[in-house]
């Protein structure tokens, strides 16, 4: 009997030995997996800080190249600021730049290089009046002279001696003159020419200036994924009745990470935006929602992965918070008509592409549209959940160049007129 017990403790003690250098080497591995996710964050976040730095710094470089050029001057207290901190090639171009603006002669004018090339054209323009007006003179001279030796013909040979004596010295003046204003249009043609090939080499440096810019504008744009639907208020997407939530948050994660309850069963797909309300809110379209999240990742059936896109201050999102979709919704297809004059960032511009994708990004519909030259595609149906306004467009019934604001007029009017049929 005593063996037998023997036995099971032995059994048990290598079980458990087993068991704890299973867990062991789970954990190892596991360790292993988070520190190489630290790594690989902490570098994507170095990249996005050093992208950033080079974009200020390009930004400086062009700010100051764009004074030089004469495009768009800085004020005196700010070229400080964009000097100190501009790079090294322009800091070591700086002293060429103030050699080639000392051709200037006072204050009287912005001193860059796009009127440089004015300026000195505008010399040589007065050094040719001076010229011309010397040789007019010159001429007059000459009548006045024939005119005199007509009428004084009969004076001694020493005045006519002391009149070729004033001849040839005029005629080594004028030799002298016209030697020192060969020289000058010529000093004056290669100071142009030289300014010509500096002014080609700075527009090929602020044309790299850009194209990097914008590079790393869009690099940037594309790791935040600034489009967000935060910098658009579409009007008239609130239903009169309450709004039933979407789903809900089911646990939270480090980094701004959640899972929610919806996933593939429910027709969601990634970059799907979700509005988050307060658990105890009963109609959340109409409540100011507390944050916002987005959807990286279906994982299964019910479950996603979302990241935090923001919140409100003092309003934490918590697990069991409600999500809403004006755009989405499980199962089935949200149906929207577009009119008026759309635009999203305030520059005066038609965003209306720009909303286009934003609704078929979320899964959503457009079943008309009332375009900005006035034809409409598509029809209102009893499908039609939302009819998003832009501003109106403004005709002018009197201007025969509004014609083309008149017809979108109109069928923003007959727009509005179906949705409130409907």
């Amino acid at each position: 009997m005593a063996s037998k017990e023997s036995q099971g403790l032995q059994v048990a003690l290598i079980l458990f030995v087993m068991i704890t250098i299973a867990l062991a080497v789970t954990t190892y591995v596991y360790y292993r997996k988070a520190e190489e996710k630290i790594k690989e964050t902490i570098a994507a976040r170095d990249s996005a800080t050093q992208a950033q730095s080079a974009m200020r710094q390009l930004d400086l470089d062009k700010q100051m190249l764009m004074h030089w050029i004469g495009i768009q001057p800085v004020e005196a207290a700010a070229l400080q600021t964009i000097e100190a901190g501009m790079s090294k090639d322009l800091k070591d171009f700086k002293p060429q730049f103030d050699k080639d603006m000392s051709l200037f002669e006072g204050d009287t004018q912005e001193k860059n290089y796009r009127n440089l090339p004015q300026y000195l054209v505008d010399a040589i323009r007065d050094r040719n009046a001076e010229t011309v007006a010397l040789n007019d003179k010159f001429n007059q001279v000459q009548l006045d002279m024939t005119s005199l030796q007509q009428q004084e013909e009969n004076k001694t040979k020493a005045a006519e001696a002391a009149l070729e004596q004033e001849q040839s010295e005029k005629k080594t003046a004028l030799a002298a003159y016209d030697q020192d204003r060969q020289r000058f249009v010529t000093e004056s043609d290669n100071i142009k020419k030289a300014t010509q090939t500096q002014l080609t080499s700075i527009q090929k440096k602020l044309d790299t200036v850009g194209d990097e810019k914008a590079q790393l504008e869009k690099d940037i744009e594309t790791r935040e994924k600034t489009i967000d639907s935060q910098k658009i208020t579409i009007a008239g997407m609130r239903d009169k009745e309450l709004e039933v939530p979407d789903g809900r948050v089911i646990r939270l994660l480090p980094d701004g990470i959640c899972w929610i309850d919806l996933g593939s069963a429910d027709g969601l797909k990634r970059q799907v935006t979700f509005s988050v309300y307060d658990q105890d809110d009963n109609a959340v379209s109409r409540e100011k929602p507390k944050g916002k999240i987005e959807v990286l990742e279906v994982l299964d059936q019910h479950l996603a992965q979302c990241r935090i896109l923001f919140e409100e201050r003092g309003m934490r999102i918590l697990p069991n918070d409600l999500l809403f979709s004006p755009a989405w919704k499980s199962g089935r297809d949200v149906h929207f008509a577009l009119a008026g004059f759309i635009d999203i960032d305030g520059d005066g511009r038609s965003d209306r592409e720009i909303l286009r994708n934003m609704i078929t990004m979320q899964g959503g519909v457009i079943d008309a549209e009332a375009h900005d030259d006035g034809h409409i595609s598509g029809a209102i149906t009893v499908g039609t959940r939302y009819l998003v306004n832009g501003s109106p467009p403004i005709g002018n019934q009197s201007d025969p160049q509004g014609q083309a604001d008149n017809k979108a007029f109109k069928a923003y009017s007959q727009m509005n007129g179906e949705a409130d049929l409907k």
